[in-house]
């Protein structure tokens, strides 16, 4: 046994540096990551707030978004937009801003083969999402290098029929930038997009999807 102990102790230490060339590091509490992100959140004021957990990302990463409803009443956005959520994903063209699946079609995209559903936030309350590259939330994508923020388009009173939707107001948030030189979050897995920690409510309307192919 001792004899082994020099190849035994060259394979693990082969193995770690593996696995901290991935971004990961292992502890006596399992796997952790070890992306070195530090870049801050962004956070918008006004009624509706949408902040993001970093103004940068590695364009494998996803951006994980909360919005907060402080309108003092319920508010009302059509989902299928970026990764089937509620937010459309823009990304900046010179000095204008254009839908990202312009700039790659499919980014964050989504085609759920269902009716688009208007989803409500209430008064005081949250709603979670989250925006990955890939085609159906499917890990398989990147972002191209850019400058992005996404829209919020609500309403404050639910309309009887789509066609009778009153103007929308949007919420924008901060940009954030796409970029190679940040280190990479592990490959995410997303199974679903729920809107929002169970606050936020879903209801069916007759359309199809909304804003994004």
């Amino acid at each position: 046994m001792k004899k082994n102990a020099p190849m035994l102790r060259a394979s693990l230490l082969f193995a770690t540096l593996v696995l901290a060339s991935c971004g990961v590091t292992t502890t006596g509490g399992g796997t952790t990551s070890n992306t070195g992100n530090t870049s801050p959140p962004t956070t918008t004021n006004g009624p509706v707030t949408i902040s993001t957990d970093h103004s940068r990302y590695a364009p494998t990463d996803l951006v994980s978004v909360t919005v907060v409803n402080t309108t003092g009443g319920p508010i009302y956005a059509y989902d299928h937009q970026a990764s089937c959520s509620v937010l459309a994903l823009e990304v900046a063209d010179g000095t204008n801003w254009k839908p990202a699946y312009q700039l790659q079609p499919n980014l964050a995209g989504c085609a759920m083969g269902r009716m688009t559903v208007l989803v409500t936030i209430a008064a005081g309350q949250t709603l979670q999402a989250n925006i990955m590259a890939g085609y159906l939330r499917r890990a398989d994508g990147a972002f191209p290098v850019g400058t992005y923020r996404l829209v919020l388009r609500y309403l404050t009173a639910r309309p009887a029929t789509p066609a009778s939707a009153p103007p929308f107001t949007e919420a924008i948030s901060g940009t954030f930038v796409v970029a190679t030189d940040v280190p990479p979050q592990p490959l995410p897995t997303v199974a679903s997009n729920t809107q929002g920690a169970g606050s936020a409510t879903v209801q069916p309307l007759q359309t199809q999807g909304t804003g994004q192919p």
